[in-house]
């Protein structure tokens, strides 16, 4: 007799097992063997802790499943900070490399300074004995020289004071001379005064003047301080300082 796809047959007979034919899905013939009920006991309990190991197994694997993917992102998270720690030592390793070589060139560099500084300080401490000795000889020149001058000032003062006396005397002598210039020189510009202001009224009128350096004919233009301007009869301007007329008319 043949029982339904997938489901088995649940009451059987005590005594043993039949033979029966099962077909799947696929019109497959399955061969199986019937138990009797006193055995299906077994098989159930049998199906319940493979179902319950199953369970377990399956629970395991999750968990495991999970344990590996926390493991994996763990190791990946190591891996990058791995990577970052190295690229950070590598930079850190190139840093101290490139200081270790500052550091050479530093110590390099302070080694010609000091080379350098020894060489110039010990020009330096030649040239100051040199300057010392320098100073030594120029103090004595010019001790010698201030002696010098002390008694050229002396003999300058006694020349002076035979000079002032000169000039005090040559002094009066000029003021004297000032004061009769002055003297001449009030009465001359009274003179020029005088002419100017009679000769004021005749501008544009003919006049003749007489001076040093001859006569002068012509038409009187114009009467400055101490100067006349006449144009002639060639009409040319000619200028003529008051001080040398002589005569007019």
């Amino acid at each position: 007799m043949a029982l339904p796809v997938g489901k088995a047959q649940s009451a059987l007979s005590v005594s043993g097992a039949q033979r029966y034919v099962l077909r799947n899905s696929d019109g497959k013939a399955l061969v199986g063997s019937i138990f009797a009920r006193a055995s299906s006991v077994k098989v159930k309990r049998r199906s319940k802790r493979k179902l319950t190991w199953q369970r377990a197994i399956s629970r395991l694997r999750r968990e495991t499943f999970q344990a590996i993917d926390t493991i994996s992102d763990s190791v990946e998270s190591l891996t990058k900070s791995v990577t970052g720690l190295t690229a950070q030592f590598t930079r850190t390793n190139n840093d101290m490399v490139g200081l270790n070589r500052r550091v050479d060139a530093l110590a390099q560099e302070e080694d010609a300074y000091a080379t350098r500084i020894t060489g110039e300080i010990a020009s330096l401490q030649s040239r100051y004995q040199v300057l010392a000795r320098e100073a030594a000889a120029l103090s004595a020149r010019t001790s010698d020289e201030v002696t010098l001058l002390n008694r050229r000032a002396d003999a300058l003062s006694l020349e002076q004071d035979e000079y002032a006396e000169l000039i005090t005397g040559d002094i009066a002598t000029l003021q004297n001379q000032v004061q009769a210039l002055t003297q001449a020189l009030a009465a001359l510009t009274s003179r020029e005064t005088t002419i100017a202001n009679i000769l004021q009224p005749r501008i544009n009128t003919a006049i003749v003047v007489e001076t040093d350096a001859g006569q002068v004919a012509g038409t009187l233009i114009e009467v400055g301080v101490d100067y006349i301007a006449i144009t002639d009869a060639s009409g040319a301007i000619v200028l003529i300082p008051i001080a040398q007329i002589n005569s007019f008319q």
